[in-house]
């Protein structure tokens, strides 16, 4: 399973540096070799975005969206238990990181 971001999916809508990993990402989805999910807020940080896109019109990023939805990615949308999860891993990168930081000197 990949774990997408909203730069990724912009790929797929915005032809810039990369895109062409972006679409193989895309196609093996589409073709049932790897499963994708994605964080819920990526809707609209990807909406936001193609919002700044010139070349993309008001009724485009509407079915752009509509099409995100109809690929049936795995939507995450955090838990208590995600959030703890996470904060103890970020409270464990911060440690490591003052630990690295301390013995340097």
């Amino acid at each position: 399973m990949q774990v997408l971001d909203a730069s990724v999916i912009y790929k797929w809508y915005a032809d810039e540096d990369n895109s062409d990993k972006a679409n193989k990402i895309l196609e093996d989805y589409k073709s049932g070799k790897i499963e994708i999910s994605i964080p819920d807020l990526l809707i609209l940080e990807l909406s936001n975005a193609l919002k700044f896109n010139p070349k993309i019109t008001s009724s485009e990023i509407n079915e752009i969206i509509d099409n995100i939805y109809a690929l049936e990615l795995n939507i995450i949308i955090p838990t208590t238990e995600l959030w703890t999860f996470s904060h103890s891993l970020m409270r464990f990168q911060i440690n490591l990181l003052w630990v690295s930081t301390s013995y340097r000197n």
